[in-house]
Parts: C-alpha cells; sequence; structure tokens
C-alpha cells in the first residue's frame, strides 16, 4: 500500500474597519488561502462626517502598512485587518466633546486668557484637539454656516 500525503493551504480572513467611520459599514470580511493576492476593496458607503476616504493602512493610527484601493498584496500566514484612513481636508482633527463641562484659560497666559476658569454646555459639540484661535474659528464656521453668529468672548460671564 503506498500512502499520499494531501495537504491544502491554511486559511486567513482579511478585515476591514471603518476606524471612527460614523454611518455606512465597512467591506465583509473575506477568507483566502494562504499565498493568495488580495486586492484591496474600496470604501462602499461608509463615511466619516467631515473626512475624506484616503484608503487602509494596517495600523488604525496610520503607520503600517498603507494601501490604496485595487492595489494587490500576498497574503501571508495570518489575518490581517485594514483600517480605513481619514484626512479632514480643513486641517483640523475633530473630536466629540461629551460632558458637561471643560476647563479654559491660563493663569499664565495672555490677558485674553485669563483666569482659567471652568466653561458649562448644555450638548455635546464637536471641538479640535488642536488651539485654535476665535478668528480662525470664526472665520471658517461663518463660510461653512451662512447663518453662524461669532460669539465675542469677553461678553461671556464666567
Amino acid at each position: 500500500m503506498i500512502l499520499y500525503s494531501r495537504w491544502t493551504r491554511n486559511k486567513y480572513t482579511v478585515t476591514y474597519d471603518g476606524n471612527g467611520n460614523d454611518a455606512g459599514s465597512a467591506p465583509t470580511e473575506t477568507g483566502y488561502n494562504y499565498g493568495d493576492t488580495v486586492t484591496i476593496a474600496g470604501k462602499d458607503d461608509l463615511v466619516r462626517t467631515g473626512y475624506t476616504f484616503t484608503g487602509w493602512n494596517t495600523a488604525k493610527n496610520g503607520g503600517g502598512t498603507a494601501y490604496a484601493v485595487n492595489a494587490t498584496f500576498v497574503l501571508g500566514a495570518e489575518d490581517v485587518t485594514l483600517y480605513a484612513q481619514w484626512k479632514n481636508p480643513g486641517g483640523m482633527v475633530l473630536i466629540m466633546a461629551k460632558g458637561k463641562s471643560f476647563m479654559m484659560g491660563s493663569e499664565n497666559g495672555n490677558d485674553d486668557e485669563r483666569p482659567d476658569h471652568t466653561i458649562e454646555f448644555s450638548h455635546d459639540f464637536w471641538m479640535d484637539t488642536v488651539e485654535v484661535t476665535q478668528g480662525g474659528y470664526c472665520k471658517v464656521m461663518s463660510t461653512a454656516y451662512s447663518n453662524f453668529f461669532c460669539p465675542d468672548w469677553f461678553d461671556a460671564d464666567y
């Protein structure tokens, strides 16, 4: 009797992660065999408000291997997760400010930054992760929204 070995290639999964999307769904994960050529999917109906989709990356923060839509790679011996990469065309990096208050100002800052004080608000809102001047904020907002009213910070009661 002669015995023959029968080999099958290991199967691995390519998973797409929306990485902060707020609407739509990332492409469905797909199973591949070891050594298969993978063609990178498009974004489908994936949306992140205020951002432009720029491609996929093996690292959530964009520090891994970047892939454009329709690029290809040969699948190695592991599952792969590809994270959507987003760019804010205005250069701002917005985060949702949730909560009821935050600290603003500085005891050691310019006259218009003192004193440090607590700002309270009644609803969630988007804010930039870096310092933005009031003038810059008002310029951007009044360009984007025709009915935007830019308050004078000095009118606020602390």
